[in-house]
Order: structure tokens, then C-alpha cells, then sequence
């Protein structure tokens, strides 16, 4: 479970690999899985970011 970085509502993502952009379900803003390998916090740190227009244009 995550939370949105714009509306702070918990979002259950089933799948921790996948980071095509994905609408939230409570306030609909772009949303994309962020996956760092090379952090000093551990193997592996997982974020969601915020999708602007101009990288919705690539989906």
C-alpha cells in the first residue's frame, strides 16, 4: 500500500514492478510507480510521482 502524493489516500498497487502511469482512484491525477535501485536506504526504494501532460502524451 502507498499514498498519493496529491490527495494522501492509501492506493493498494497489486503489481511493485509495473510503472506504466496509472489514475488515482480517489482524485484521478496521473500517477507513476518510481523504482531506485541505487539508493543508500536499501536495495531497492519505490515512490509514486506525480505524471505531468507532456509524459501522458508518451502512454
Amino acid at each position: 500500500m502507498m499514498i498519493c502524493p496529491n490527495c494522501e489516500e492509501h492506493i493498494v498497487l497489486e503489481d511493485y514492478e509495473n510503472t506504466s502511469p496509472f489514475q488515482c482512484e480517489h482524485c484521478k491525477t496521473w500517477l507513476e510507480l518510481e523504482i531506485d535501485e541505487s539508493t543508500y536506504l536499501g536495495a531497492k526504494q519505490t515512490a509514486l510521482r506525480i505524471v505531468d501532460d507532456q509524459d501522458l502524451g508518451e502512454v
